[in-house]
């Protein structure tokens, strides 16, 4: 496993990853070779030869954000060699237009580059090598099943009720498809500790019995990676000189609580401690909370920029399907950072009076109070569009718990230990919750977005909102999660 800006990448997405950006490098600069002969010692005019970098540089980036947009680096991806087919085929269309519009923009800031280094022919034959060699990878990883799990080997300390728990949480939580989780793990096993639990509640053929073998050899000798400290009492149980050993050894030894953090993403709230999130390096200092408010303003102005003719279109055909006097934008009452209230926008997508009685109603699915360009404009999330006006204000911010009614937060903090700790961070158009679990309708689906959201909180940082923003393109594109 590896440990980028504090998050766990599992290692087979990370060398997938490197492989396809060796793969973009050599199809663009093959391109280059090819109709130019641009070289870069010996190009005729070795002035333009700064700029190759700059052209294959932005290839790359362009191209490798439209692929995690598109979903390509989700650990769910299908192995169907349709889906991989379709989902790359997106990808290389979105990433082009924003290799484009960059060049636009460079140009615009009068950074001068060759015409000759990104004109149609060297872009269609980078993109065709680009296109083929990717696909083909892709296809020999489904032919192999090869996949992100299961090269992670750990073992387990403990057989009792957290044990137990363990692999039932996850296999049942609903996990990111980010990723940020590290999700390469098989369970090689279980160690009894005489009397650290009560009685084993696991299989006993999935028990190891080490045998008087030293667990530092038993764990070198199966090419175990990690341990898992799992026991139900610890009180003068743990095999401490053991533990110790194997860490002096290179194998890493973790707590289950950290390790199902970790692997799901979350928080799990019966084993949760505040003072984890005194001491923990995710929350906002100053520094980045102005970097993040920095980015906040200039991706809203992009996006709105972008997004203005889709806007005037999405407001005309609502006053067209409910008619002359409607309301256009829906103004509702929510709860921010720190709790205080403020009036989030959407371009309303129900019929008007929908909560005649003034009483907050959870969405359902198919809700019939949706009108049929509310159901339309859900789907691709166009209906949250003039909340970019709420984030420019400093209401909200891009990433951050969605917020909720008062009457609702009411309700949820009566219910749920620990809910208010999630208005601790400014509320956003999307976050990890929301790609991470699909729309909460009940007390218990708030209860399993608040593990997320506290993970969000407690893990913070700017990689973590950019992923969460591309994870976010991807549900819209692929059109996953509205109700």
């Amino acid at each position: 496993m590896y440990k980028i800006f504090g998050h766990y990448i599992p290692r087979t997405l990370l060398r997938l990853y490197l492989l396809e950006v060796v793969i973009l490098f050599f199809s663009i600069t093959i391109a280059m070779l090819f109709f130019y002969n641009i070289a870069f010692q010996d190009s005729p005019d070795r002035n333009q030869n700064p700029s190759i970098y700059i052209v294959i540089a932005f290839f790359i980036l362009s191209m490798h954000l439209a692929m995690i947009s598109a979903g390509l680096y989700q650990r769910d991806l299908s192995n169907k060699v349709v889906t991989q087919f379709l989902r790359i085929s997106l990808s290389f269309i979105m990433g082009i237009l924003l290799f484009l519009l960059g060049i636009l923009a460079l140009s615009l800031v009068n950074i001068w580059l060759p015409q000759t280094y990104f004109d149609l022919q060297v872009q269609s034959l980078a993109l065709g090598c680009a296109f083929i060699a990717i696909l083909s990878n892709r296809l020999l990883l489904c032919r192999d099943k090869v996949n992100t799990s299961g090269n992670h080997r750990v073992l387990i300390v403990g057989t009792g009720v957290k044990a137990s728990q363990l692999e039932q949480r996850l296999s049942s939580a609903k996990r990111a498809k980010s990723f940020l989780c590290h999700t390469d793990t098989a369970i090689t096993g279980y160690v009894d500790i005489p009397g650290s639990n009560g009685p084993s509640l696991i299989n006993k053929n999935r028990i190891i019995v080490v045998n008087g073998t030293p667990l530092c050899r038993y764990a070198k000798d199966n090419r175990i990676e990690e341990i898992i400290v799992a026991m139900d009492d610890r009180r003068n149980k743990t095999p401490m000189d053991d533990l110790i050993e194997c860490r002096m050894n290179g194998i890493y030894v973790t707590d289950v609580t950290q390790f199902l953090e970790r692997e799901t993403g979350s928080i799990v709230l019966e084993s949760f401690q505040p003072g984890s999130f005194i001491y923990s390096e995710g929350f906002m200092q100053a520094f980045r909370l102005k970097t993040k408010r920095f980015m906040d303003i200039c991706v809203s102005l992009f996006i709105l920029t972008l997004s203005l003719p889709i806007m005037l279109i999405t407001a005309l055909a609502i006053r067209c399907e409910s008619g002359a006097g409607s309301t256009i934008i829906y103004r509702q009452e929510r709860v921010g950072w720190s709790g205080r209230p403020f009036n989030l926008l959407k371009f309303r997508s129900m019929i008007e009076n929908a909560e005649k009685n003034g009483t907050a109603i959870w969405a359902e699915q198919n809700d019939a109070r949706v009108t049929w360009v509310g159901r339309l404009i859900r789907k691709i999330r166009i209906d949250e569009l003039p909340q970019l006006f709420n984030v420019l204000k400093g209401e909200m911010s891009l990433v951050g718990p969605r917020p909720e009614r008062p009457q609702i937060v009411a309700e949820l903090a009566k219910e749920i230990p620990f809910y208010n700790l999630r208005h601790n961070a400014e509320p956003g158009l999307t976050g990890w919750a929301q790609i991470c679990y699909p729309y909460g309708a009940s007390v218990e689906e708030a209860r399993q977005k608040l593990q997320y959201d506290l993970y969000y909180i407690k893990n913070y940082s700017l990689f973590l909102d950019i992923d969460i923003i591309l994870q976010t393109m991807a549900v819209v594109l692929l059109g996953k999660g509205a109700r």
